[in-house]
């Protein structure tokens, strides 16, 4: 009984995590706003595929209007690299990319959560109810779509 319980609520945290995922990936839209920094990004990402020198994206860096950093660190243009070594800069591919990496910050910052909080947390969905205890348990007032926490469970 106690493991089923346990799988139930991993399932309803895989079943969360594919709707985010879903639903961000749907709502994906072409092209991108030109006011920020993903373009030095995607640079250092495209220099690292075509073997050029990583700083060298073109950037007149100016000290005294400082709207970024010369270069930015190789982490994330490591990460999108293989991406635009397969797509080039089509950004659609990249932005699914950003999805999975959002869905699976989740992932980690869940089990980071449940490693604190915990074996027996889990994710619960508590329907809305009007009385405060049911069955000498206390309840929540809870709309269907919010999220209680039990370790009780």
């Amino acid at each position: 009984m106690r493991e089923s319980t346990v799988t139930t609520g991993n399932l309803w945290l895989i079943l969360l995590l594919i709707t985010i995922a879903i639903f961000h990936a749907v709502t994906i839209r072409q092209g991108h706003i030109w006011a920020d920094d993903f373009a030095m990004y995607i640079h250092h990402a495209q220099n690292i595929v075509e073997g050029r020198p990583y700083a060298q994206t073109g950037y007149l860096f100016t000290p005294t209007a400082l709207v970024g950093p010369r270069m930015y660190p190789p982490v994330f243009p490591l990460l999108l690299a293989p991406v635009v070594r397969f797509f080039g800069l089509n950004l659609i591919p990249i932005k699914f990319e950003q999805v999975i990496f959002f869905v699976l910050a989740l992932a980690v910052i869940c089990l980071y959560w449940l490693r604190d909080l915990g074996a027996n947390t889990r994710l619960r969905w508590q329907p809305y109810s009007a009385s405060v205890h049911t069955s000498g348990q206390p309840k929540t007032m809870c709309s269907p779509t919010c999220p209680s926490y039990s370790s009780s469970m």
